[in-house]
């Protein structure tokens, strides 16, 4: 048990110092200067590509938060801070490791061995507002976008928060906020994630933010409910299998194909697709020469069952044949 425990703890370690090195290497002593995405493990991934992976390995019923005072909450009670509060609305263990004061870098630092340590279902990120003014804007955009890599590295399902609104005697990074948050939701739309617009539940109302940044008890309420929201919309970890059957026999002599919306593979009548999530998917059909193609068709995935489907193709009227017809006639 006691080698069992350094080994585990050294395997933990070497991975630390490995991200360290990492982190003084692309990012600097300083930490301002930036890691391209892709340096982070893969680029721009679709989540129908990598959407079975995030239920294998983690806590089902693990939230991690990541980000600075905001999300540390210290401008409220600890029954009033949105991590708190996103327990209760959610019936998951939430896990708070975010640093007042911090930013993006630290995010990027700290994240791998975070998610070593809670093997967290879902990641929840707000992060970039101390940056301003420190970085650009793209920079902290690209420290974000790591900070999503790694965590679908890991299998977990990343959540990324628009920015809150800023007023004074900050107001001077306000353009800064509206500019970040907009590349927030393109790395939302490329990822293929989830998004907590903040920024669009607050509508830039300043009463829920009494120093111009901290929000106030009803703000955090706003932050808790926005998260949660998010957080339902992650699809179910129970899978099913999709059989598709293309009719008649002529058709698929032809090369009738079938998959569902969204995926790559083309599968030829009969073949089942295992491993589907639980969840409503559209299936299409291939074009085949003179044969009028079938229309999609959507389908209910249910947990452990097989759900079966056929297409049925027409065969397209041959202009020389009917006119031959008609001659005759």
């Amino acid at each position: 048990m006691v080698q069992t425990f350094f080994k585990t703890t050294g395997l933990c370690i070497m991975k630390h110092i490995a991200w360290i090195f990492i982190f003084f290497l692309c990012c600097g002593a300083n930490g301002y200067a930036q890691v391209n995405p892709k340096d982070a493990g893969v680029g721009v991934v679709p989540f129908t590509q990598w959407q079975k992976d995030y239920c294998a390995d983690n806590d089902p019923n693990t939230i991690l938060s990541i980000g600075d005072s905001i999300t540390s909450g210290e401008s409220v009670s600890m029954q009033y801070r949105y991590p708190f509060l996103l327990q209760a609305l959610t019936g998951m263990q939430v896990v708070n490791q975010a640093q007042s004061g911090s930013r993006s870098t630290y995010g990027v630092y700290y994240l791998p061995t975070y998610l070593v340590w809670h093997k967290p279902r879902v990641v929840t990120i707000l992060y970039g507002v101390n940056d301003i003014g420190e970085r650009s804007v793209s920079d902290i955009a690209n420290n974000l976008r790591i900070m999503v890599i790694l965590a679908k590295n890991n299998n977990s399902f990343p959540v990324l928060a628009t920015l809150t609104p800023i007023f004074a005697p900050r107001d001077w990074k306000a353009e800064s906020v509206m500019e970040l948050n907009r590349m927030i939701r393109d790395i939302v739309r490329q990822e293929g994630i989830l998004l907590a617009d903040l920024d669009q539940a607050f509508n830039w109302d300043s009463r829920y933010f009494p120093n111009g940044l901290h929000p106030n008890e009803a703000g955090m309420q706003i932050i808790a409910n926005v998260f949660s929201r998010a957080i339902q919309r992650i699809p179910s970890c129970q899978a099913g299998s999709l059989l598709v059957s293309a009719e008649p026999g002529g058709a698929r002599n032809m090369g009738a194909q079938w998959r569902r919306v969204g995926t790559e593979t083309w599968r030829e009548s009969g073949v089942k697709e295992n491993d589907i999530l639980v969840g409503t998917y559209a299936v299409e059909f291939k074009d085949v020469q003179g044969w009028t193609t079938p229309a999609e068709v959507l389908v209910q995935i249910v947990n452990g069952q097989m759900t079966s489907v056929t297409g049925v193709y027409r065969i397209k009227s041959l202009p020389g044949v009917m006119m031959l017809l008609l001659d005759e006639e």
